[in-house]
């Protein structure tokens, strides 16, 4: 990781902060970028980077908001943070890229993935967030509101117990990101949640390049049996893995699940 590359772009008039595995200019790998969730920052994937970046330039990036990048007072729509991806990438100049999707950043990249096709040539979306566990996207968005809220009240005391608490299992570098992640993020990423509910289903027939849905226990995780039925039914070329024992942070809960599953995907890229 010492030799990795930390810099900032302006991307969608907003400055990013990102790191990169092969350094400022590449290294003649294939690209993989991930887009995090909603408060996660990308240096809280360092692990997943360090296992793949061997056969992978790995782009771990801030949305804007959150970590390092410029936090606005506006601007926090699946739209603009799909927008922020497209004009990154072309910041940077990278082309026929994988990309790993987590959470409220899933719900971004099938925009950018359908409304720029040629851009992305493996796409795995993971614990994607448009509507489910809660019943329905308002529910999601009310009770993410609440978690939104209740979270960045929170010292960085509380924050390191709690998860220290909940999480037992994860290193403390992965605890150490994650509570840095919710001290560092903006509140005005709160808006992520006071927004019309994503449109995946018109978007997901857009996109022809190969998916994986990455899934935790379906009965732990945010993804229900009828999401997966529901996209199978949409996708072009789609396929589905899901990482037992594992909840909606399955890179931290089951690592070496979470590893294999992307490797064996980009593999068939």
């Amino acid at each position: 990781m010492t030799e990795w590359f930390e810099g900032n772009v302006i991307a969608n008039r907003v400055s990013l902060h990102y790191y990169r595995t092969g350094g400022r200019d590449g290294n003649g790998k294939p690209v993989l970028i991930v887009a995090t969730g909603v408060t996660d920052m990308g240096i809280g994937y360092s692990r997943v980077a360090q296992a793949l970046e061997d056969d992978y330039d790995v782009i771990l990036y801030d949305k804007r908001g959150h970590g390092y990048s410029e936090k606005l007072d506006t601007g926090y729509t699946f739209e603009e943070h799909a927008a922020d991806l497209i004009d990154f990438i072309a910041a940077l100049n990278v082309e026929n890229l994988r990309l790993i999707a987590h959470s409220g950043g899933a719900a971004a990249a099938i925009i950018a993935a359908a409304d720029h096709p040629d851009r992305v040539a493996g796409l795995i979306l993971y614990e994607p967030c448009w509507g489910s566990g809660w019943g329905g996207w308002q529910a999601t968005a009310d009770g993410m509101t609440d978690w939104f809220n209740d979270t960045i009240s929170m010292t960085r005391e509380e924050l390191t117990t709690k998860w220290q608490e909940d999480n037992p299992n994860w290193t403390e570098e992965e605890l150490a990101w994650q509570v840095e992640s919710k001290v560092l993020v903006s509140p005005h990423v709160v808006q992520t949640f006071q927004q019309p509910e994503p449109h995946w289903q018109e978007a997901l027939p857009k996109i022809h390049c190969p998916i994986l849905l990455l899934t935790g226990d379906l009965n732990n995780g945010l993804i229900t049996q009828d999401d997966v039925r529901a996209m199978a039914a949409l996708w072009n070329d789609g396929s589905v893995v899901q990482i037992k024992g594992a909840g909606h942070m399955a890179h931290y809960d089951q690592y070496e699940q979470f590893v294999s599953a992307v490797r064996i995907f980009l593999a068939d890229i």
